[in-house]
């Protein structure tokens, strides 16, 4: 009998300071620190550049003839900068964006006479429009936007290489586009995008060298495909590298 007490004593002993260190070991914090979980909203204002190329269609009528002066297909360069600001709700993301792009969009077409030729040149564009997102991912914003749109034209007509006449005119219209918007590094983020802008029929005087005025109806779009990046102001959209 004293020989059991004394092996239980025996276990005891052995099993106290091993319940200790097992309950010392639970408290202790991991070896290995969890990073934190990101948490990207879009809520913020912003500002950027922008870069991409430009297409336009663009029709002249000669309304004292009463005939068409073909069709001009200018394109080129685009590029400047944007500014607006964004407000998450769930998943949706709406905003307010202005955008304005210098451009070098240009063409020339020689008119159904066979004997002029129209020159067309867009040298900016600008929008501003209201934004519709839906953040598919917390870091992927898909969106949609439309709203107004002013382009200036230079315009002028030439004759076996000698300019006849030239107006300028600066249309009002309206402009619809979508795109994506990834953010890919604290407050930065890229984006690609697609715009339509179309511009009613506007009249233009094209100024010759001699004589009055001629009246030239002018109608058309400009198309662009743009990439670019933002800065966004506020908060960074993830921890600092330091943090993990």
């Amino acid at each position: 009998m004293k020989r059991v007490s004394r092996i239980g004593i025996a276990a005891a002993c052995v099993a106290l300071p091993l319940t200790a260190k097992a309950a010392d070991l639970g408290g202790m914090p991991p070896a290995y620190p969890v990073a934190p979980q990101v948490v990207a909203s879009w809520t913020a204002c912003y500002a950027g550049l922008n870069l991409g190329g430009g297409w336009a269609q663009a029709t002249l009528f000669d309304p004292v003839a009463n005939m068409g002066l073909g069709s001009v297909n200018p394109a080129g360069f685009v590029g400047g900068g944007q500014v607006g600001c964004d407000f998450q709700v769930g998943q949706f993301v709406f905003g307010v964006q202005g955008m304005a792009s210098a451009a070098d969009i240009r063409g020339t077409q020689l008119q159904p006479n066979g004997v002029f030729t129209t020159n067309f040149n867009i040298p900016w564009v600008e929008t501003l429009t209201a934004r519709v997102g839906f953040a598919v991912l917390p870091v992927t914003l898909l969106y949609v936007k439309g709203g107004g749109a002013w382009v200036r034209d230079n315009v002028w007509t030439s004759a076996g290489g000698v300019t006849v006449g030239t107006g300028i005119i600066t249309p009002t219209g309206w402009t619809a586009g979508f795109g994506a918007e990834f953010l890919f590094y604290r407050n930065w983020s890229a984006f690609v995008e697609y715009d339509y802008s179309s511009f009613a029929k506007t009249r233009i005087a094209l100024i010759p060298s001699s004589g009055s005025a001629i009246p030239i109806d002018v109608n058309h779009n400009v198309q662009t495909l743009l990439v670019g990046v933002n800065f966004r102001f506020g908060a960074p959209l993830s921890p600092s590298p330091a943090s993990y």
